[in-house]
């Protein structure tokens, strides 16, 4: 497998800049688009104020160019979501982008607690609108 890849410091603090406050806790890489020159990460952040952030990031020409932000709560030092500690196990992975005249697309996969994600999202400003979301169970309840 490739080695992991994390956020650059000028990455690390591009994205820092953006989510004013924020200060992130770890990064992955999961792609780059050279032909676009957009690289996106999965990061997560400490928490903060009873929060917890994590997000899909696309840095562009030295810039935040698009966000997927997922929210999350934290009390008494227990987290209700899966965004802090255990975001890795189920961050997207981009499996394509398309140019198309509505604006650039992610297909993307990703497991949740009992199954996988494949969807479509599109960037739409600063954003990422999911187009399409399928699901596909790992078990049937019938067994």
């Amino acid at each position: 497998p490739e080695p992991r890849q994390t956020l650059a410091p000028d990455a690390r603090s591009i994205v820092q800049a953006h989510y004013r406050g924020w200060r992130s806790a770890a990064s992955r890489w999961l792609a780059t688009c050279p032909t676009a020159e957009r690289t996106f990460y999965a990061v997560t952040f400490e928490p903060r104020d009873g929060r917890a952030l994590a997000a899909v990031v696309c840095i562009a020409e030295g810039d935040v160019a698009s966000t997927v932000d997922v929210e999350g709560e934290v009390s008494n030092g227990t987290s209700y979501w899966y965004g802090d500690d255990d975001y890795f196990e189920h961050e997207p992975e981009i499996m394509a982008m398309m140019a198309t005249a509505q604006g650039l697309e992610l297909y993307v996969r990703y497991p949740t607690m009992e199954g996988t994600h494949y969807a479509i999202w599109r960037e739409v400003h600063n954003r990422w609108a999911i187009i399409q979301d399928d699901y596909d169970y790992w078990y049937d309840e019938g067994d």
